[in-house]
């Protein structure tokens, strides 16, 4: 986690192209404080909890893929709570077609754009939910664009092979 964040990563709002934009600063401002909000309500970078960037990285080593919910909480202020989703939680649907698997619903001719997400809070889904893609944020390591859902680091027989490599260098001592 330290290598790929460092001390963290910054958020600024900028103006997309300075050449055919005349940026205003009061909305840049705001738009920057709307940012900072959200950052400091989800407690980006630490606080009572982990940050949530760190997070993000160690559970996509550990799982495979972060899954992170986006919910609008308070509609005068705009301000989105970003909430963890467990990859088990992420299912495909009873009865559900072929365009449906390990809980993404794509098009059966492009599996690279996601168009839906299954979410079962509990293991019969009686209580369930379906997300947008502008809704979820779906980070998948160790797989391709095609791919819907990520492999961790220490899958399949990697800690068997570095348990053998220890005690080969144990015995070789």
């Amino acid at each position: 986690c330290g290598y790929i964040l460092g001390s963290g990563l910054t958020y600024r709002v900028m103006v997309k192209d300075e050449d055919t934009a005349e940026a205003n600063e009061d909305l840049l401002k705001m738009l920057q404080g709307a940012v900072d909000d959200i950052l400091e309500k989800n407690e980006w970078h630490g606080g009572e909890m982990p940050g949530f960037e760190e997070e993000f990285v160690d559970r996509s080593i550990e799982d495979g893929e972060a899954i992170a919910l986006h919910e609008f909480t308070d509609q005068d202020t705009g301000i989105t709570a970003v909430r963890f989703l467990e990859p088990e939680q992420l299912t495909q649907p009873h009865a559900s077609g072929e365009e449906w698997k390990f809980g993404v619903r794509t098009d059966e001719k492009d599996s690279e754009a996601p168009l839906e997400y299954f979410v079962a809070w509990d293991d019969a889904h009686r209580e369930s939910d379906h997300f947008t893609p502008e809704q979820i944020t779906h980070f998948r390591r160790n797989a391709k664009r095609g791919m819907k859902r990520g492999v961790p680091d220490f899958s399949f027989d990697t800690y068997d092979q570095l348990d053998m490599a220890a005690k080969l260098m144990g015995n070789s001592g």
